[in-house]
């Protein structure tokens, strides 16, 4: 699924994590528990959550801006094609991270440092 994700401008690690078998599971589950809250932890979940439309019943725990973490780890010296893709999934990352704050109601991060980047004029212009 990654190279999916590649193809169709998506995070890589949105679809390396990504499974139809897990999301027919947890549609069950959805189906047959109907929760009145999910949490989802990471943005890899989020895909989950769009595809059963519970954006208004979840909270995303980003744990922290992994955009900020692509950009540092892109600015290192090393393998160029390592930087390549880093510097797309940075981008890719930025734009998810985005819309999951648009959607969500709540996003959890667990530093100050990252809510910050997350609504700093920087992060925007990724």
């Amino acid at each position: 699924m990654s190279l999916w994700a590649l193809l169709f401008n998506k995070p890589i690690q949105i679809g390396y994590y990504f499974s139809f078998a897990y999301l027919a599971k947890f549609k069950k589950i959805v189906k047959k528990e109907k929760p009145d809250l999910y949490i989802s932890h990471l943005l890899r979940m989020v895909p989950y959550l769009n595809l059963c439309h519970l954006q208004d019943k979840s909270i995303v725990e980003m744990t922290d801006a992994l955009s900020k973490t692509y950009s540092i780890a892109g600015g290192v010296q090393g393998f160029l094609l390592k930087k390549f893709i880093y510097r797309i999934e940075k981008k890719r990352i930025a734009f998810y991270e985005r819309m999951a704050i648009a959607k969500y109601k709540k996003c959890v991060l667990v530093s100050q440092a990252d809510k910050d980047y997350l609504e700093s004029y920087e992060f925007f212009q990724i």
